[in-house]
Order: C-alpha cells, then sequence, then structure tokens
C-alpha cells in the first residue's frame, strides 16, 4: 500500500506530541494515533495492539536520525510489517521514510541507512535472483564503524561467503573508505565488470569494477550462489 497520503497526518501527531516519540499504526488504510505508554516517552515507544490489525507500525524519532536504529530494525523483521517514522524536531518535521516496504529501483535511489544503503542494495541485488537468504539482515545503528563495530567482517563467515581471489558474478566486494578503522562499504560484482554499490549521501549506481578495484579490501563469494540472469 502507498503510504505518502497519510503522511500529512501522522506529522501532525509527531509534532504534537514533541518532545516525546508519538506512536500510533496505520488501519484499514487510515492513520490512527495511539498512545504511548513508555515509562520513558522522549526515548522510547510502546503501544497496546490488543484489538487492532496494523497493517503498518508508526513512530517518531524526537531530534534524532532520520534513519532507523538497530533496534528498529529488529523489531520490524519480527512483526513483519511496515515501519513508518519521522523525524521530527521543534521546528518541524521530515518527510516519513518506511522500513520494510517494497523494493526500491537498484539505480537511482536515495540513500538512507538501514533502508537504502550498501547492504540494501546487494540484498535487493540477491532478492531478484531468488536468493535474498544469502544476505541475511543486518540490524545496525548509523555510524556503527565509528562506534567499534565491524558488521562485514563479523558476519560473513557465519551467513556462508568465503574469501576469493577471483570474483566471479555475485561477489561482495568490501571497501574501507577514508577514515574509517573497518571495512564500511560494499558492492555487488554483477555482469559485465560492473560494481553495483550505494555510497553515503549519493544515488545507488553501477560503476566499472576496475576502478574499485585499489579500495576494495577483499572480495566475498558464496557457495550456494548460482546466478540467475539479469
Amino acid at each position: 500500500m502507498d503510504f505518502h497520503a497519510l503522511y500529512p497526518a501522522i506529522q501532525a501527531h509527531a509534532l504534537v506530541d514533541y518532545p516525546k516519540e508519538a506512536c500510533g499504526i496505520v488501519e484499514a488504510g487510515a492513520y490512527h494515533g495511539l498512545a504511548n505508554l513508555s515509562p520513558n516517552p522522549e526515548t522510547a515507544f510502546r503501544m497496546d495492539l490488543r484489538g487492532h490489525r496494523p497493517q503498518a507500525l508508526v513512530h517518531s524519532h524526537p531530534d534524532g536520525i532520520d534513519a532507523p536504529s538497530s533496534y528498529d530494525m529488529r523489531q520490524q523483521s519480527a512483526m513483519g510489517i511496515p515501519w513508518i517514522i519521522v523525524k521530527v524536531t521543534a521546528q518541524g518535521c521530515k518527510a516519513p521514510f518506511v522500513l520494510g516496504g517494497p523494493p526500491a529501483p537498484l539505480i537511482g535511489r536515495t540513500f538512507r541507512h538501514g533502508v537504502h544503503d550498501c547492504y540494501a542494495l546487494i540484498q535487493d541485488w540477491f532478492s531478484r535472483q531468488g536468493q535474498r537468504h544469502l544476505t541475511p539482515e543486518i540490524p545496525r545503528d548509523w555510524r556503527w564503524w565509528e562506534q567499534g563495530k565491524n558488521l562485514y567482517l563479523d558476519h560473513y563467515q557465519g551467513a556462508g561467503w568465503e574469501p576469493t581471489s577471483d570474483p566471479q558474478v555475485g561477489a561482495i566486494g568490501l571497501v574501507q573508505t577514508a577514515g574509517s578503522p573497518v571495512p564500511n562499504h560494499a558492492g555487488v560484482l554483477i555482469p559485465d565488470g560492473w560494481f553495483l554499490h550505494h555510497l553515503v549521501g549519493k544515488f545507488s549506481l553501477r560503476e566499472r569494477a576496475e576502478a574499485w578495484l585499489p579500495m576494495i579490501r577483499l572480495w566475498l563469494s558464496h557457495p550456494s550462489f548460482i546466478y540467475q540472469g539479469p
């Protein structure tokens, strides 16, 4: 479902409840604001969903980031319905965004950490190959690489990926950008020598893989992957 028509009501509720987290649900195609029952409503939310059949869950990020937290990612995945999140400050609201919504085009998507970032792009490419299970969800906070986390190197073996010196279509290249202590960017090698990736603050795109070779710290391949075609 397209939630855009509900955004004004969601933003209005977020402003009324600021600096507390506003929360609510989409039910029967309409937005319904609910009471935040958390004992710490400035930093968390809790709702009573008994008797409701939500199509989406909604909450605000007062003075927070315009992206999901790792908690948001874990809980949305567990619920299996979209989450609509809106950043709000005393000056106003950002446009809400959807976590767990329909996939975006691979090329030209706008960057949002945890929603449309480099890893999400890789996941969506593997989804088109019918093999998204090879790239399991990794809940992650914005700028995790500056917080002592090493998400790519800590998780690739558990998902069955192996280092390779002969990358083929479907190989993932790990990049360590300037100033990062760990690999914090990645892309996937697609046919005809293209590297599909999504940098912070940029649109997703494909570039010639050879241009990225000096910056790729490690190539990974999965023994179960079978390329299915465009």
